[in-house]
């Protein structure tokens, strides 16, 4: 088999036909980095296009996030918080806040006792993402 049905794609490497894009529109300007991607995957399902993978295809894709890894957690946490808020079905938002709920949590824990390298940019996530207007 050379292709199989995804839920989601990597935006590192997208082929989309035109009638997607005047379907959907484009990606979201909301993320500036991470979830943008599943952002417009999700949307083309939900828009009854299918997302499929090229098996036989090669991309090799060139990522210098790992040199800030405060800076990419900080993008990672935010940018998922704008997704599970955009997109969470009704019915399942009342869990995604006790999980938030739990999250944080933790984060105040990992904080207060230095536990977590990357705590302070995923309480700076929380903060900036409760501060902004999604």
């Amino acid at each position: 088999m050379d292709h199989y049905e995804s839920s989601f794609l990597t935006g590192c490497a997208l082929l989309v036909k035109k009638e997607v894009f005047r379907a959907i529109g484009l990606l979201d300007d909301d993320y500036f980095l991470y979830w943008e991607d599943a952002d417009f995957s999700w949307r083309a399902r939900q828009a009854g296009f299918k997302n499929v993978v090229a098996t036989s295809s090669w991309v090799y894709h060139y990522e210098r996030s790992e040199k800030n890894k405060e800076n990419k957690t900080y993008w990672l946490v935010i940018s998922g918080l704008i997704f599970f808020k955009k997109n969470t079905p009704f019915w399942l938002r009342p869990w995604i806040k006790i999980f938030l709920s739990a999250r944080k949590t933790k984060n105040f824990i990992d904080n207060l006792f230095g536990r977590d390298h990357f705590a302070p940019s995923v309480k700076k996530a929380y903060q900036d993402f409760k501060n902004a207007k999604f």
